[in-house]
């Protein structure tokens, strides 16, 4: 059954300038044991404080990770609560209120996370894990099978260093498989403007010595590519991780990494203002500036008939974005209209 016992013996974690829990006890240089307590006391909020059963669905939203969102995972898997990417029945996040509403998360029952991070208990949780839930898709069973077989593949050593975990396969295929690897140690981070939070992970990559660090998408590598030669950064020999074509890819060899966006061609074709984005085997339209809905069916109409003949896809969802929005984020957009 997967819970807490497949982190290595050896895990640590360390905390950086730029972590948003700086300066707490469970946000220095850890061990196992700091984590576990840490999983016991999120267990007790979860079932607790926010009143969900072994039947229930969660979503974790978060733009910056910590110890605690590693934590937050393994307490709902250990009460057998499902961990969904859509239509959860609690939203646990750390973003401003105001954006509930544009991200369409505003019907889902939410807790901000700074409003559960220091609740206080004096006892531990008595639910004893059954292994029932199911995990982004996965029975917790085979996803034990899933994570064992991808960790024998997995090219980790030295610090590790983590970001967004928005992506399910991100979570499945490098997260819970980098933690049964012994490292050096983890980090965590995480970022709003993918311009600015990247700039400061390549800050981190250099002053931490990282080895391995995941991003969330080929176009978020692009960004620390261009960030790092601009600091003047050597990452030839970083190893890179990302989610891209319905998978994780991983790659040491920079150069040979580029962000070739086959779609981006299409609304330039035909005058239209935007960009058609890539979800799996979705494609969505985000418009730069407000359009008529009957106006945008129209044009969204054109491309998706050039996009049949090209590609045999069509795209299902369009609308007006914020451009603060990155990809990931965008994505959930669409994902939830």
């Amino acid at each position: 059954m997967l819970d807490r016992n497949i982190i290595h013996e050896k895990f640590r974690y360390k905390t950086n300038e730029f972590n948003f829990r700086l300066g707490f006890l469970e946000e220095t240089t850890v061990e196992k044991q700091v984590l576990f307590t840490r999983i016991d006391r999120w267990k007790n909020i979860l079932r607790n404080y926010c009143k969900l059963d072994h039947n229930n669905s969660i979503m974790i939203h978060m733009n910056q990770i910590s110890l605690d969102v590693f934590a937050i995972y393994f307490a709902a898997i250990e009460c057998d609560i499902n961990l969904v990417d859509n239509n959860p029945d609690l939203l646990i996040h750390n973003i401003a209120d105001t954006e509930l509403l544009d991200l369409k998360f505003a019907n889902t029952k939410n807790y901000n996370y700074f409003d559960l991070a220091d609740l206080k208990f004096n006892k531990q949780v008595e639910y004893e894990q059954q292994g029932t839930s199911k995990i982004y898709g996965f029975t917790n069973s085979a996803l034990e099978k899933h994570v064992k077989k991808i960790a024998k593949s997995l090219n980790i050593t030295g610090n590790v260093l983590h970001t967004k975990l928005k992506n399910k396969s991100i979570f499945t295929d490098f997260f819970l498989p980098s933690l049964t690897k012994q490292t050096e140690c983890h980090l965590a981070l995480g970022y709003n403007d993918m311009d600015l939070g990247i700039d400061k992970i390549a800050h981190v990559v250099q002053k931490c010595a990282i080895d391995c660090v995941c991003l969330p998408s080929i176009q978020a590598i692009d960004t620390l590519r261009y960030h790092s030669e601009r600091r003047g950064i050597d990452i030839e020999n970083l190893k890179m991780f990302f989610f891209d074509e319905n998978a994780v890819v991983q790659t040491n060899k920079i150069a040979d990494t580029q962000y070739k966006d086959e779609y981006a061609k299409v609304p330039k074709m035909f005058n239209i203002d935007g960009k058609i984005l890539k979800d799996n085997e979705e494609l969505y339209f985000k418009f730069n500036s407000a359009v008529d809905e009957s106006v945008a069916k129209v044009k969204v109409d054109i491309m998706n008939t050039y996009l049949h003949k090209k590609f045999n896809k069509k795209i299902t969802k369009w609308g007006t974005l914020d451009e603060l929005y990155d990809l990931e984020d965008s994505l959930i957009i669409f994902r939830n209209l």
